[in-house]
This record gives C-alpha cells, structure tokens and sequence, in this order.
C-alpha cells in the first residue's frame, strides 16, 4: 500500500499524482518516472467531447469537401480543438504502433516503430508547447496552471506541460509501458470493495485489505486456486504452532491430558519453512504429487 525504501524498481509508471515526484526524490538514485499516456488522453479527450467543434460541423449544412476545408482552415489557425483531435489521433497511431511492437519479431522493425512513435510524440509536444504560450500560466516555479477562461482545452494542456519529459520515458526502453493500465486493471477490485465499504475507515484495515487482495491476486496470476491454497496453507501454519507449543509445554512438565493456552502464531513461525508456498514452489510440488 506504500512505496518504501526497500521497493525495488528502475521506472515507476503511474498517473500524473504530484506525489509521485516527491518519492522518487526521496528515494534518491537513477530511477525514472513514466507517465501515463491514457490519463493524458482522457484529458485530450474530455475538452474534445466539451468542445463544440465537431458539434458545428456536424449540424452545418456544408457538404464533405466544405467540412474538409474548414477543418484545414481551424488548423492552419492553431484553434484549440483541432489541436486536441490532432493529438488524440497521434495517440491512438501511437498505440497502433505499439501493438505492432508486441507482435513483431524482428528487431529492427521494433525500433523502426518505437522511432515513429518518437515522431509523433515530438509532434504532439510542438502542439502542446504552442497552445501553451496561449492559453496556460507558467508560474515561477516552473510549472503551468490552465489560464482564465481556457477550460478543458487549458487543463489539458497544463497536465501535459507539467509532465512532458515524463511521457516518453518508455521510447528507450522496451521494458517499461506507456500507460499504467495493467496495474490499474489489477487494483479495480480493490476500488470497488472500498466503495463498498467505506465505513471501514482506518489504516490497519486499508493494509490488511490489500494484503489479502495481493495474496489472493498473485495466486491467481500464477494459476493457484486461492481458497484451497489458504485452507492448506492455514492447517500447515496451525499444526506447526500447535505442535511446537506441545513440545515446550511438555518439556516444562505440562499434564498432557489438559489442553494448553492460547497459541503464539507471532513467535510461533520463527522457524516455519515458507518456501513450500511460495506460488512458483508450490506450483511444481503440486505438479509432481
């Protein structure tokens, strides 16, 4: 549930949360940060559904060739929206691409396609810094807030502004994704029970309820069966506790015919072997049995 010290990573991927920096300034070293191109699209794309742009078009009674040159005509003229839909469309030839890198075999291909997504991120800055001058306050500390009156196309543009040197992390590395969507696609069961029950309100219970979503996600993940794993994980954990406290009762001259008191599951599994359960061990024992 928190990012420490002893989390080890080269490049975090996340959405454009400001907090984010400060761990990584914290935290110290060569590590990099990647923003997530999705939040940025979606904010492309909540001024665009704002704008009135396309609405005008649509409803006009101008044939295809007028629309087609009024479009040309907004461009040329920098105007907000069509600045947007330029940038929502390198974004999705962006993913296109991407979806042939995860396809392609070859190398030289893959670095041919990661060179075009280069160019059109190069492009979409160009747009971004360019309405930036026009519609968003640079404040002096280095950073940009959206202008009086600029709206959604002004709020877009600062998110962008602010994290610019952080979308494209991802060009010179293979490894590292242009979006955080397969984490945020693990953590949506975790957003929706906490809807559900936010009554719960407390610390304790946030990391105890992440900590059973993680154990029960990661077995999943490596095709466990969670509930049977726990059942058995569980009766191994009791029956090591439970015999370890019989043989010290015993040695202090405990009558075995009366039960003993509670268990100590805390320094109970000092000595307890996990590697048996870990998901890859695990797996290959039950595999074998």
């Amino acid at each position: 549930s928190q990012i420490t010290s002893d989390f080890q990573f080269n490049t975090l991927v996340t959405d454009g949360y400001s907090a984010y920096e400060t761990v990584l300034q914290a935290l110290g070293g060569e590590r990099k940060h990647q923003s997530c191109l999705i939040h940025y699209r979606r904010k492309l794309l909540s001024a665009l559904l704002s704008s009135s742009l396309l609405k005008e078009l649509h409803q006009s009674a101008l044939g295809e060739k007028e629309k087609l040159k009024q479009m040309k005509i907004r461009v040329q003229q920098a105007e907000p929206g069509c600045c947007v839909l330029i940038c929502v469309e390198a974004l999705s030839k962006l993913y296109n691409l991407q979806e042939a890198i995860s396809k392609e075999v070859s190398q030289r291909k893959q670095e041919e396609y990661r060179r075009r997504q280069d160019s059109l991120l190069t492009a979409v800055d160009k747009i971004m810094s360019y309405q930036a001058d026009k519609i968003c306050i640079k404040t002096q500390s280095g950073l940009y807030k959206k202008g009086v009156g600029g709206g959604l196309y002004s709020a877009a543009c600062a998110y962008y502004m602010n994290l610019r040197n952080e979308f494209k992390v991802f060009i010179d590395d293979f490894k590292v994704p242009a979006d955080s969507n397969l984490v945020e696609s693990r953590l949506r069961p975790v957003t929706v029970l906490r809807k559900n029950i936010w009554y719960k309100q407390s610390v304790e219970y946030a990391v105890d309820m992440c900590d059973i979503y993680s154990i029960f996600k990661t077995l999943e993940l490596n095709g466990i069966a969670p509930v049977e794993y726990l059942k058995k994980y569980c009766r191994s954990v009791y029956g090591h506790v439970l015999d370890k406290a019989w043989t010290e009762a015993l040695k202090d001259g405990h009558d075995k015919t009366k039960k003993i008191g509670s268990l100590d599951f805390k320094h109970g599994l000092e000595d307890y072997d996990l590697k048996p359960w870990l998901p890859s061990t695990y797996k290959q024992l039950q595999a074998e049995s």
